[in-house]
């Protein structure tokens, strides 16, 4: 995350937060809908920026019995995610993503919902190098980010740059895109990258990276 967006974070309501859920169209965990045959056997896996819990109550209520390992910023986040989930297979971490460190090798990691944007390309490649020896042999990197085109939240400056605006804050993001996935893909050494194109509930184009190990 870069630090010109956190407060961005720091001033966002919980309810808030997923009410942008529910325009995004995610607030039914279809991102995991993608991704859940990957990961319903997995041992251990760590999810970056974790925020209210949205991804790991999808994967609790699909029956994930794996640990997993939660890594967020923000601390008061980190509160009521200890606070609301009494889960002997859940680690809080609070922890930034540039400077990740997990007590643990794990299955999978998960960077979704657009988190990759908040890092310039170099930093994307510089964490998506780090993550990498995080993972066991085999195991798996899953980015989600947008496919090119951005709606109901935020706006397009140029072909990279997005800025999203609320009364909270604001949130500046840069867009990676396929070549740049596959470019970062041969520079951090790992063993193949798979594309997953699907649609939010309401419509918006996404699509995930997924690296292996």
């Amino acid at each position: 995350m870069t630090l010109a967006n956190i407060d961005f974070y720091r001033n966002i309501q919980i309810e808030k937060f997923r009410e942008l859920a529910g325009v995004t169209g995610f607030d039914t965990g279809v991102d995991i809908d993608q991704i859940y045959p990957q990961l319903k056997d997995a041992k251990a896996i760590a999810e970056l920026g974790v925020g209210y819990g949205r991804a790991i109550d999808e994967l609790l209520k699909r029956g994930f019995e794996g640990k997993i390992y939660g890594i967020e910023r923000v601390k008061s986040f980190v509160n009521y995610m200890e606070k609301e989930y009494n889960n002997e297979n859940l680690f809080m971490l609070h922890q930034d993503i540039e400077e990740l460190d997990l007590p643990k090798k794990v299955d999978a990691v998960l960077w979704l919902w657009s988190g990759i944007l908040e890092q310039n390309l170099e930093k994307q490649r510089d964490s998506i190098c780090k993550i990498r020896k995080y993972l066991k042999t085999g195991g798996k990197l899953f980015i989600e980010a947008p496919q090119d085109k951005i709606k109901f939240v935020g706006m397009k400056i140029n072909k990279h740059y997005i800025r999203v605006e609320m009364d909270w804050g604001t949130l500046d993001a840069y867009m990676p895109y396929e070549e740049d996935m596959h470019l970062i893909k041969e520079y951090c050494h790992y063993k193949s990258l798979e594309i997953i194109k699907y649609q939010s509930t309401t419509g918006l184009d996404r699509v995930f990276y997924v690296f292996e190990n």
